[in-house]
């Protein structure tokens, strides 16, 4: 199916998040009568969850996306119509229908069967280890926790990840206790756990039914600026604790959107190496030391860029590098790209492939312009960068406890704000230096910042005391609090 342009059609969209307003708003340019978002489990006003409160309509159509097939069945399950539903397909304006895969309910009932049988073995087997969980990449809390934790206490954690890229698994996940994408070990694992970690959401069946009888430990992974859905739309779910670096969002905004017993401000492991040494920092999953100091020594002081995922599709950064590479060059900088994790394959730098290796690898043979790989850890040297240039990042909230300047490089604010909605907090709360439109103002800021004008104070320390922003280092509070939870 393609758009019509002559007949309006009514449709639904699903679902109620980031990539599902984008195509509602892409639909409504492109001249359908959008009449509305569907969801599963969100019960937000302007969504429907059911087809009794839908008005007539022509196709339901489910924006692409991880867990389309999924959604679908969802939808299907709660009664739309099978031949109504349409499928985006390439991330742009043109579907095909859903079609339910032969024998798939039987499968997911057996798998759902399964899951509940082992699970109700396990419980009756003693509680043993501290589990740390993720899916797709290991994020940077879990990695460095896991890590600390297998450290003080050898065999005391396991690291159990599914569906993780071969050469992240082979080159850093390396010690005995991980346990990366076998999926029966990985799973018995977990049903054994005594305490279950993660920093992310994960909605895979084998998660939500362990969610259900085990004691998870959510440390998500920053301080939101944008939009969150959270988990509080789960029926059912209420984890035993929730873990960020601030008392300010416990109370006010993490309260709101996902369910736990109790919140902490521990830290973030991620930013402790913000306050260590770097002889202190742990360095797994890092490109390596040597290689920041032999930046160092070379080109001179380290500026970071670390531009969030846009979920409309629209990750072209809007900068000439060459001319970019020619003013870090004159002032002797070396500006080193960090991208968002779920970029990998989609960001167009208009020049170079995204780098996916292990490396630090220069962008198209520039010399003072590296990109830094996506899936390890920056953090061990972003305590290092004398400027970090951020957008609509978590990041830039980590980066205050350093007290050294940040410029909010916000070329697209409006489409943003549109496709991901309101952000959480007001721009005085969140940022902490001067917000750049272009290329042409981010290098007079980057100037300013560096020679001849003295730098304006920046408002961290407002921001550090609104918020409580812990400044003491997150994982031995965390590892303490694990060890207690017999």
């Amino acid at each position: 199916m393609s758009p019509l342009a002559s007949t309006p059609v009514r449709v639904y969209v699903a679902p109620a998040n980031p990539a599902g307003r984008n195509l509602e708003r892409r639909l409504t340019a492109a001249g359908y009568d959008v009449l509305g978002l569907v969801d599963n489990l969100k019960r937000d006003e302007g969504v429907i969850n059911y087809p009794v409160q839908a008005e007539a309509y022509d196709f339901l159509i489910v924006a692409e996306g991880r867990f389309q097939s999924d959604i679908c069945d969802g939808l299907l399950d709660k009664g739309f119509e099978a031949d109504r539903l349409l499928l985006q397909v390439s991330g742009e304006l043109s579907f095909k229908r859903y079609r339910r895969a032969v024998g798939r309910n039987i499968l997911m009932g057996l798998s759902q069967f399964w899951c509940r049988t082992i699970i109700a073995a396990g419980r009756i087997l003693p509680s043993t280890r501290v589990i740390y969980y993720a899916e797709t990449f290991v994020d940077t809390n879990v990695l460095l926790a896991w890590s600390a934790h297998t450290r003080d206490e050898p065999g005391g954690a396991v690291l159990v990840a599914f569906d993780i890229p071969g050469g992240f698994a082979n080159d850093v996940l390396c010690k005995k206790n991980a346990v990366v994408n076998r999926r029966y070990l990985g799973f018995w694992h977990l049903v054994r756990a005594r305490v279950i970690v993660v920093d992310h959401e994960y909605t895979t069946a084998r998660f939500s039914e362990l969610r259900k009888t085990k004691r998870v430990v959510q440390l998500w992974h920053g301080l939101p600026y944008k939009a969150l859905s959270g988990n509080s739309h789960f029926e059912g779910v209420c984890d035993h604790a929730f873990v960020s670096s601030s008392h300010w969002f416990n109370e006010h905004i993490f309260r709101t959107i996902f369910r736990a017993r109790a919140y902490y401000n521990f830290g973030y492991p991620r930013c402790d190496a913000l306050l260590q040494s770097p002889e202190q920092r742990d360095w797994i999953g890092s490109v390596p030391r040597a290689r920041l100091q032999m930046l160092q020594s070379k080109l001179g002081p380290l500026w970071v860029y670390m531009p969030t995922y846009r979920d409309n599709g629209e990750n072209t950064l809007p900068l000439d590098f060459d001319s970019l590479n020619r003013f870090c060059r004159e002032h002797q900088r070396s500006l080193v790209l960090k991208l968002h994790p779920f970029l990998v394959g989609q960001l167009r730098t208009g020049s170079d492939a995204l780098n996916s290796s292990g490396e630090l690898t220069p962008l198209n043979g520039l010399s003072n312009i590296f990109i830094y790989p996506p899936a390890l850890n920056i953090y061990t040297w972003l305590a290092d960068a004398e400027v970090l240039i951020t957008d609509y990042s978590s990041v830039a909230l980590d980066f205050l406890v350093l007290r050294r300047p940040i410029v909010y490089f916000q070329y697209d604010k409006v489409d943003y704000h549109n496709v991901r909605g309101a952000p959480l907090i007001d721009d005085q709360d969140y940022e902490a230096g001067r917000q750049v439109a272009d290329q042409s103002e981010l290098h007079a800021e980057l100037q300013r910042l560096t020679v001849g004008e003295p730098k304006t104070v920046m408002p961290q320390d407002r921001l550090i005391e609104k918020y409580g922003v812990a400044q003491t280092e997150a994982v031995p509070q965390l590892l303490d609090y694990l060890r207690g939870l017999k």
